[in-house]
C-alpha cells in the first residue's frame, strides 16, 4: 500500500524508511505487467503508454526491486529513473549482457562507473556478486544524495564519490539540466541557469586512491567530458593499467575528436555497438 500520496514541501525523501514509497495495488500490477512485455516494438510501445498510469504527474520516488536491488527511484526530474520504474528489461540490455557475459570470464572483476547518475550499472555489477571493486563517479550533489540511498538500502561493495572525473584534479564547474539530471555536463553549458563547482580528479587518481592497478570494464557517461577524461588517462597511464573493456556513450556530436579513433590507436577493437553506446575490448590481453 502506498504510504504517501503527495510531496507537500521541501522534504528529504532519503529520510524515510525504504517501502514508504511502495507503490498502491493498481499501480504495482499495471507496473509489474510492463516489466513482463517483451523487448520488441510493440513490448516498448505498449510499455511506454501504461507507465504513464503508474507515475505520469508524480512528484514523489516510487520504492521498488530493479536487478535484485531495494531502489529509490525518482520519475521527475531523471530519465534513466523514470524508464527503469516500469521498464528496466529495457534498460540497455545488450550492454548488460555484453558486461556479465565478460565478467564470467574472470575470477575478480573490478569496474569503474564514471558518470553513474543513480547506480544503475554499479547495482547491476554488484547483483553478478563477483570478487573486485566497484566505483562508482557521480558529480551532481542532489543525484548523488540518490545513489548513496541506493548504495546504502543495500548490501553492496559499491565505493562512491561525489566529484567529477576530469584531466585534472582540484575543481570544476558542473552545468545543471533541471528536467533531466542525466545530462549534466563539465564541459557544456545546459541553458538552466543553475551550476555547482565540485571537486574533480583524473581517472587515473582515482584507481590510485583505490588501490587498483587495473578496471577490467569501465564505463562513461558523462555528457562530454569522455574526450578530456581519455586523451588525459591514456597520455599518463602506461598500458599494462588500460582497461580491457570500454563501454561509452555513442554521442560524438559532443566531442572535438574522434573518440572511436583514439581508442583504436590505443588497440582497442569494436566488441558491440547499440543506439546508445559502444563496447570496445583491448587486443592482445
Amino acid at each position: 500500500m502506498e504510504n504517501i500520496e503527495q510531496d507537500n514541501g521541501p522534504l528529504d525523501h532519503s529520510s524515510l524508511k525504504y517501502g514508504s514509497y511502495a507503490l498502491d495495488g493498481f499501480k504495482n500490477g499495471v507496473m509489474n505487467f510492463t516489466r513482463s512485455l517483451p523487448d520488441n516494438w510493440l513490448g516498448r510501445r505498449l510499455g511506454f503508454t501504461l507507465r504513464k498510469l503508474v507515475h505520469g504527474g508524480r512528484s514523489i520516488p516510487v520504492d521498488t526491486e530493479v536487478f535484485g536491488q531495494k531502489l529509490r527511484l525518482y520519475p521527475f526530474d531523471n530519465k534513466c529513473e523514470k524508464r527503469v520504474i516500469c521498464l528496466p528489461q529495457f534498460f540497455d540490455p545488450s550492454e548488460r549482457q555484453a558486461l556479465a557475459d565478460f565478467a564470467k570470464e574472470k575470477d575478480t572483476f573490478n569496474f569503474i562507473d564514471l558518470g553513474s547518475n543513480v547506480g544503475l550499472y554499479s547495482l547491476f555489477i554488484d547483483s553478478l556478486d563477483k570478487k573486485g571493486q566497484i566505483i562508482a563517479i557521480e558529480a551532481d550533489p542532489y543525484i548523488y544524495s540518490r545513489l548513496r540511498y541506493n548504495i546504502d538500502n543495500n548490501q553492496t561493495k559499491i565505493t562512491a564519490h561525489n566529484i567529477a572525473v576530469s584531466d585534472n584534479n582540484g575543481t570544476i564547474t558542473l552545468h545543471i539540466n533541471t528536467k533531466n539530471r542525466g545530462e549534466n555536463s563539465i564541459v557544456h553549458n545546459q541553458n538552466s541557469g543553475e551550476a555547482v563547482t565540485i571537486a574533480c580528479k583524473r581517472l587515473l587518481t582515482i584507481m590510485d586512491e583505490a588501490g587498483m592497478k587495473r578496471a577490467d570494464a569501465v564505463k562513461l557517461d558523462l555528457e562530454g567530458a569522455e574526450e578530456i577524461v581519455l586523451t588525459s588517462f591514456f597520455k599518463e597511464a602506461p598500458k599494462e593499467r588500460y582497461p580491457e573493456l570500454v563501454l561509452i556513450e555513442n554521442a560524438p556530436d559532443r566531442w572535438t575528436i574522434d573518440i572511436y579513433n583514439l581508442l583504436e590507436q590505443q588497440g582497442y577493437i569494436l566488441d558491440k555497438a547499440t543506439r546508445t553506446n559502444r563496447i570496445y575490448r583491448l587486443k592482445n590481453i
